[in-house]
């Protein structure tokens, strides 16, 4: 049988089951946060601000590497130490789903995997753009203004963190935000959260849906928060149909590491295509994309299908 089909329903009321599951999400990401702002304030005696990364000197490269040396801190921390923790000594139920994977077709999966991280890219971007364009009612202007405010400076600290001068720091920050992330979220979101949701729900459906929601939500960025969700219902139906968590993990290291090496291409001026939006795309590419996207996940869940009915003849 199917690994992610083999988990039973939990009898619990569903708004109890989700309110628990969002609740354990929650607690990881805030020991990441408190892990990763306890290490910077070890070692610089502050959290670091963009002001300290906007000039060029050793003071900026210091505080740069407090950044990182907090961040990987923290995922290791609370994305993945914990979690790992959690799962072996509290839900043992969601050993095998995690640990024991399905490696029937894995290298076609794999493939699948990254082919839909390249192809995806221009919808994600239309996607983007649209939701940067949305306005709260009237009333709300001043919410508005503050979010957006809020983002805009995080945006500017993510480039000043990824922008890079060296191979060697341009390996550092993949390693830092695609690399330990893609291992870290993807067990908390898909792993955990993901497999608990279908236990609630029953239904995978639903539990991908959600898992993607809270996925956008925890990231707090409201004006970004349709295309990361979209990603995340990728990376869920990819878990779902391969049954092996490899594969969301491949494709979540793809999309971070493709990023990270198009802001610094684009900044260089390397890249002609704006990383952040559509608008240098052709329209046709939109088509294209959308089409071929819906293309490579009906093959992944013909896969699927084509494994869990081999799974249920070898039972």
């Amino acid at each position: 049988m199917s690994k992610n089909n083999s988990l039973e329903r939990v009898n619990l009321p569903w708004p109890w089951a989700l309110l628990v599951n969002v609740l354990i999400v929650m607690g990881f990401y805030f020991i990441f946060s408190g892990f990763a702002a306890f290490v910077m304030q070890m070692v610089a005696g502050k959290i670091p601000e963009d002001s300290d990364l906007v000039l060029n000197g050793p003071n900026a490269s210091a505080m740069k590497n407090t950044l990182l040396l907090g961040h990987i801190a923290g995922i290791l921390m609370g994305m993945i130490l914990v979690p790992l923790l959690y799962v072996f000594y509290l839900r043992k139920d969601l050993n095998e789903v995690i640990f024991k994977p399905s490696w029937v077709q894995i290298g076609a999966f794999m493939m699948l995997a990254v082919s839909i991280t390249f192809v995806v890219l221009p919808f994600l971007g239309i996607v983007t753009d649209w939701n940067k364009s949305i306005t709260l009612p009237k009333g709300w202007e001043s919410l508005e203004l503050g979010m957006r405010a809020l983002e805009d400076k995080a945006a500017e600290m993510t480039k000043l963190i990824v922008y890079t001068n060296s191979t060697s720091e341009l390996l550092l920050v993949i390693f830092t935000v695609a690399v330990l992330p893609a291992i870290g979220e993807e067990l908390v979101f898909r792993g955990i959260l993901q497999n608990g949701l279908i236990k609630a729900f029953g239904n995978i459906h639903v539990a991908v849906f959600v898992s993607a929601a809270l996925f956008s939500f925890i990231h707090f960025q409201f004006f970004g928060f349709f295309p990361r969700m979209l990603l995340g219902i990728v990376l869920g139906y990819l878990y779902i149909t391969s049954g092996n968590i490899l594969v969301s993990m491949l494709m979540h290291f793809t999309n971070n590491a493709m990023a990270v090496i198009a802001l610094n291409l684009h900044a260089k001026g390397q890249l002609g295509i704006d990383p952040d939006s559509s608008k240098d795309l052709p329209v046709i590419s939109i088509y294209i994309s959308i089409i071929l996207s819906s293309v490579l996940m009906f093959l992944c869940w013909r896969m699927y299908k084509q494994r869990t009915e081999a799974e249920k003849t070898n039972v």
